[in-house]
């Protein structure tokens, strides 16, 4: 047994308390453990669809540039360690194992994401962090990483918005986008993809002047290669190195922090144009890996697919968990790939494939279903996408790669809860 097993299984235990939406219990935790995000540089990552891999380029970026920087981001693909990261090294087992029990021991009231979230900004603390990249793990306003009060000079960004978490955040886009502008803060500069939905940007605009933030909007690329002219740099013919044309918009994001950071340009520009995230159209040998678990997701896929010009349908192997929309995260991909195999994620939330391939069995498709992830990737015939849950793509990455797993199997609580969002307490940022 390793040093974080029993670590693992103690935070896995927390999971019992579900979702409990308020920044109460995080902030009391982060002044227990004295304050770790105290002066702290926060760049502060919201939004449906491309916070991750927003967060991973801010961080590259500023890696380039000569910061120390500490980046927080969730779910993992294979490995806990993989939340939580300085310089863009993951943290070793021992110094991951003594930040989660150091905050395990100072609550017995906090949940599995808000232990996770102070144990991040502690091991931030330690390693003389200079900025941290924090990724909202759910919503943003009641979110444990929006307890983080982050010092002069931070950032607060807003990806996307599109329709996810439903039972949580419900079904109206501009509800949703005030729920993420939750993280806008007085005095801090806030910048935001433009939206397609007029009522979106509205929504936007008026939490930030509720909350007195400078909320500016960035236009998405049209391409790739792209131009990036802000308030003060023009860069020329910026190539993000993560595939699709939506990872254009999400580099445009990320350049538009780190011009509000008041970083060099062109060193900042190199480091994002060298991010790496996994499980975001990545390609080991035959098998495409992306994590497209929602249909605007699906969406974006799809046009990445449609202009692959490949040869030959892909297979598909897809599994989704059991508070998504499986038939709307898989109807978009359909036009792009050929024979499919279901198969339910690992971690005990994997919905039962047996709907989902009834569903399309009554449009005409061939549908195997798979017992485990290992059996689907064994009957898959050809070149393969893998795509539908996070937790699906990253225990197919792992036996692509032969990745060494966590002693313990640890994920995060399902995202539901009985009332809706606009009736959850107020947060203290609030």
């Amino acid at each position: 047994m390793t040093v974080l097993a029993p670590v693992l299984a103690r935070l896995l235990a927390r999971a019992r308390f579900g979702l409990r939406p308020g920044l109460e219990r995080t902030r009391a935790l982060l002044d227990t453990l004295g304050a770790p995000d105290e002066g702290l540089r926060v760049v502060h990552v919201a939004g449906t669809n491309g916070k991750g891999s927003v967060a991973a380029m801010c961080a590259a970026g500023l890696s380039r540039c000569g910061v120390r920087v500490g980046l927080f981001t969730s779910p993992h693909l294979a490995r806990f360690a993989e939340r939580v990261r300085v310089d863009g090294l993951e943290l070793d087992d021992a110094a991951l194992a003594r930040q989660l029990d150091r905050a395990l021991q100072a609550s017995e009231e906090a949940t599995f994401f808000e232990i996770a979230t102070a144990a991040a900004l502690c091991a931030f603390r330690e390693a003389g962090v200079d900025i941290a990249v924090l990724e909202v793990g759910l919503g943003g306003r009641l979110d444990a990483t929006n307890a983080a009060r982050g010092g002069v000079g931070s950032v607060s960004l807003i990806t996307a918005i599109a329709r996810d978490h439903q039972a949580v955040l419900g079904e109206d886009l501009a509800g949703i986008a005030r729920e993420k502008a939750g993280i806008l803060r007085v005095g801090r500069p806030a910048i935001a993809l433009e939206p397609e939905d007029p009522a979106v940007r509205a929504a936007l605009e008026q939490c930030a002047a509720e909350r007195g933030a400078g909320l500016r909007f960035v236009e998405a690329p049209r391409g790739r290669p792209f131009d990036f002219e802000g308030s003060r740099w023009r860069l020329r013919s910026v190539t993000p190195s993560l595939g699709g044309i939506h990872q254009c918009a999400n580099a445009a994001l990320a350049l538009a922090a780190g011009e509000a950071l008041d970083v060099d340009a062109e060193r900042y520009r190199a480091g994002l144009e060298q991010a790496r995230w996994a499980g975001r159209l990545e390609q080991i040998d035959d098998v495409l890996l992306d994590c497209a678990h929602n249909e605007a997701g699906a969406i974006a896929l799809a046009s990445y697919l449609a202009g692959a010009n490949r040869d030959r349908a892909l297979a598909l192997v897809f599994g989704h968990l059991d508070d998504k929309d499986g038939r709307s995260g898989i109807a978009p991909l359909l036009p792009h790939i050929g024979e499919i195999v279901l198969v339910a994620p690992p971690g005990g939330r994997g919905a039962d494939p047996a709907s989902l391939a009834a569903w399309l069995r009554a449009r005409g498709r061939s549908v195997r279903i798979a017992d485990s992830v290992a059996e689907a990737l064994a009957a898959r015939r050809g070149p393969t996408l893998v795509a539908g849950s996070i937790y699906l793509v990253g225990a197919a990455r792992a036996l692509l790669l032969g990745e060494r797993p966590d002693p313990v199997a640890t994920s995060d609580p399902a995202a539901k809860r009985e009332i809706p969002s606009r009736l959850a307490p107020r947060g203290i940022s609030d």
